[in-house]
């Protein structure tokens, strides 16, 4: 079985708590936060209940799902079961009229790295400024490959944001002399506020809280 930790998105319903029986590659058991639609898709067809897609991700911009699985497919460490059809660039062999990406984060953390211990570009409870969320404080700084993830509660709630992306305090800019503190050029914070706008809307409209992913 397969137990999927990201909330998963189809035909308009969310589902979370995804759990996925097989026995000779079928799926003979689904649970989840809707039972009844998860195994009502599944029974669309024959093919629904076989997966048609396996694919592992690497996308390190790309942290936390946000319930696009344009995005959600490709975050860093995690891979996606696809219950249903097969593309014609990756045949299986299998046909349905489902195809639906399913993810599986690792449980694995990415190397946390101590303040002490490392060159992390900020230091655990500094307070740090993004251009659209304001000020926050450092919970954690997170290095996945050659890049530092930086956890921050803003007073929207907590985030995850690339580290170049932050400035540090007035009193110390970075945690490192080697580190300078980045200019936001007016088109990235142009971006920026658009995609806040954006976040904000759908907040309004679906009720819930979503994340907007930029790559710069």
């Amino acid at each position: 079985h397969i137990h999927f930790n990201a909330r998963t998105l189809y035909n308009g319903t969310i589902f979370s708590d995804v759990r996925l029986e097989f026995k000779d590659g079928k799926v003979v058991g689904a649970t989840g936060s809707d039972d009844a639609r998860l195994n009502e898709i599944l029974d669309s067809d024959e093919g629904a209940r076989y997966v048609g897609e396996f694919a592992l991700a690497f996308n390190p911009f790309i942290q936390e799902p946000m319930l696009d699985i344009l995005f959600d497919e490709k975050i860093a460490g995690s891979f996606h079961f696809t219950p249903g059809n097969a593309y014609d660039e990756a045949d299986n062999g299998n046909r349905s009229d489902v195809h639906w990406d399913m993810v599986m984060i690792l449980e694995s953390e990415p190397e946390v790295l101590s303040d002490a211990l490392s060159d992390a570009p900020f230091a655990r409870g500094e307070v740090v400024k993004h251009a659209v969320y304001g000020s926050g404080t450092v919970r954690e700084s997170v290095l996945t490959g050659q890049q530092w993830s930086v956890r921050v509660d803003f007073s929207s709630g907590e985030r995850s944001i690339l580290s170049h992306f932050l400035e540090g305090s007035v009193e110390e800019a970075y945690n490192s002399d080697e580190y300078s503190a980045p200019e936001v050029s007016a088109r990235t914070n142009e971006v920026l506020v658009a995609a806040e706008a954006v976040e904000a809307r759908l907040h309004q409209r679906l009720g819930a809280q979503l994340m907007i992913g930029t790559s710069c």
